[in-house]
Formats: C-alpha cells, structure tokens, sequence
C-alpha cells in the first residue's frame, strides 16, 4: 500500500512536469521557469519519496535525484556558478567512470584467473 501511494506521488509529480513542458511549447507556461525551478523541485520530492526503499540500487538513484535536482535549483539561485558545476560533475563522472572500468576488469581478471 505504501509502494502505491510512493508511485502514484511521483508518477503524478511526473505527469505534472511533462504537461508544464508541453505547455511551454503553447507559450502558456515559460520553459525557463519550468527548467529553473520545477524540474528541480521534482527531482528532489522524487528522490526523497525514494530514498527510504530497501534496495540499495534504489537509495543511490534517490540520492542522485536529490543532488541532481539540489545543484540546478543552486545554479538557477545563482548561489553557485556554471563553472563549479562543471568542474564537481566533470571530476565525479570521471572517477565514477574510472571506478566502473577498475571494478569490471578487477571482476572479470579474478573469473579468468579462477578458471585457469
């Protein structure tokens, strides 16, 4: 029962959204409000809705959601700039990158190993 109440939240919060931007193309909401300010509020209720699932899959996506849509309102506030931004996601997709790559190779040399 919980779940549903969960999913209808967020499946409304979605709904919500993609009616703002598809109204943004009739001109009747602005796009730069949409993006500024109710993209990333929807993000954040969407991961904080989420985070208190079992799965921890399921917290990492939430705890994104919530960062993701933290840092936009931050950058819409102009309380941080373009270029931080840039510089904290380009280095944390570098090492999340790197991370990946190390842990598949790391997994796939030790099943090699073991079969010889």
């Amino acid at each position: 029962m919980k779940e549903d109440i969960k999913n209808y939240g967020v499946g409304a919060a979605f709904t919500i959204m993609g009616l703002l931007l598809l109204a943004s193309l009739t001109n009747i909401v602005e796009s730069g409000t949409i993006y500024g300010l109710v993209v990333p509020a929807i993000l954040i209720f969407s991961g904080i809705v989420t985070i208190p699932e079992s799965s921890k899959y399921r917290r990492q996506v939430a705890i994104g959601l919530i960062a993701t849509g933290t840092v936009s309102l931050l950058v819409r506030l102009n309380v941080i700039q373009n270029d931080v931004v840039n510089i904290l996601l380009g280095a944390t997709l570098l090492l999340l990158g790197a991370g990946m790559i190390t842990k598949t190779h790391t997994k796939k040399s030790s099943k090699h190993s073991s079969e010889e």
